[in-house]
């Protein structure tokens, strides 16, 4: 297996989930049904002072290129928190988000190099509904924004592969990243479903 492959096998395991995550209903879970422009931008920024909180602890716990890896993306979720943020008051520094403990629970390079392959994967629809919500709010300099945080979230995607390229010594390593990645989006999904029941919603697409 190879970087390439590896998010390929990735995105072909969790296409489900996946494909649910990026639907018109992930902001609605994730606002608890509160849709406005504040709250939404207060969820993502909260989600990205999480992610960038838990890969800094990683970073910290290693050494060389992963830590070089985990500091470059603990940097860019600061980064896209400190965009989101910039447009309310009273950010929120924490989030309740489960994939932030998830993330915070793994122990090794390559499970870490999992997670943050499934955390750009996850960011990355997250941000799509992001656009989509902010075009319909005619705020279109936002949904540029937005375009451009999915971007980023595009980035550790890359970085989590590319890590996994120079640290899985055997197919073994590739499995248990497999394995990690395709966890972490299920603990997305889990939330994400919880969450609509509560609302009295269905999680699948009607059909």
């Amino acid at each position: 297996m190879n970087a390439d492959s590896f998010v390929e096998h990735v995105r072909e395991d969790a296409a489900t989930h996946l494909d649910r995550l990026g639907s018109e209903k992930v902001l609605l879970a994730a606002t608890n049904a509160d849709l406005e422009p504040g709250t939404v931008l207060a969820t993502l920024a909260g989600r990205e002072a999480g992610r960038s909180d838990a890969v800094a602890a990683w970073a910290s716990a290693s050494t060389g290129e992963a830590a070089a890896t985990f500091e470059r993306a603990s940097q860019r979720a600061a980064e896209r928190y400190e965009i989101l943020a910039d447009r309310i008051d009273d950010a929120p520094t924490t989030t309740d988000w489960p994939v932030v403990a998830h993330l915070d629970g793994l122990d090794t390079t390559v499970e870490r190099a999992g997670g943050l392959v499934a955390s750009g994967l996850l960011g990355d629809r997250t941000m799509l509904q992001a656009v989509n919500f902010f075009v319909n709010e005619t705020d279109e300099a936002m949904a540029d924004t937005c375009r451009d945080l999915r971007e980023s979230t595009g980035e550790d995607i890359d970085a989590g592969a590319a890590l996994l390229a120079s640290c899985c010594e055997d197919e073994a390593d590739w499995d248990r990243a497999r394995t990690v990645a395709v966890e972490t989006v299920a603990v997305a999904y889990d939330d994400y479903a919880e969450r609509l029941d509560v609302l009295g919603l269905d999680p699948r697409p009607v059909c």
